[in-house]
């Protein structure tokens, strides 16, 4: 950490932290580079758990809301392309109170489990199987949608977690990488490829 501040040198600057989850992040960066002592630093995080951040950043904080309940039911019928006329004369409509419910106005567990259930087409069934297993699992929708995928692709989701959050991962080396674990068998079509394996 005071590498970066003797780089700084008495800069004036504004750093941003995105998903900050632990209060230990405060103490080993977010107090040293906001010492005035040193010099003029504007800090802006972001969190999905504010109570685990110290007392003392609560006069400093910016709590921005949740969705409500309006705003998450029109955000799930956008990702689950659909229109409110066609909910009213749906099985969808009983569900609707369950799944506002689960999401807790999350924009991205709306998104998450909207997705999830886009994939199971119109089938209400499998969308009350789903809802369920979202209502047992306390709202963990992230680990629903692991559980629901097919068996020989959970090795190559779960690979993702080797790359850093939020870099740009180029998909022939995700391939290539895949491949020399053994998760996928490289394709072979002569007819276009002139006998040579392809990705």
């Amino acid at each position: 950490m005071w590498i970066i501040i003797k780089l700084l040198n008495g800069a004036r600057c504004l750093i941003v932290l995105e998903d900050v989850e632990t209060p230990q992040i405060l103490e080993t960066v977010i107090n040293p580079l906001c010492n005035k002592s040193l010099f003029d630093t504007r800090m802006i995080l972001s969190t999905s758990n504010a109570n685990k951040l110290p007392p003392e950043t609560g006069s400093l904080a910016l709590h921005l809301g949740r969705l409500n309940e309006e705003e998450s039911w029109k955000l799930f019928l956008n990702k689950v392309r659909m229109k409110e006329d066609e909910v009213v004369n749906s099985d969808l409509i009983s569900l609707k109170e369950e799944i506002l419910k689960i999401c807790g106005g999350l924009p991205s567990a709306i998104v998450l489990l909207a997705g999830l259930l886009y994939t199971k087409g119109r089938r209400y069934d499998d969308w009350y199987r789903v809802i369920e297993s979202a209502s047992n699992n306390k709202g963990d929708i992230l680990a629903l949608s692991y559980e629901d995928l097919p068996p020989e692709i959970k090795p190559c989701f779960l690979y993702m977690g080797i790359f850093p959050k939020k870099v740009e991962i180029p998909v022939r080396r995700l391939i290539h990488l895949w491949v020399a674990e053994g998760f996928v068998i490289p394709l072979l079509d002569p007819e276009e490829t002139n006998g040579r394996k392809v990705l």
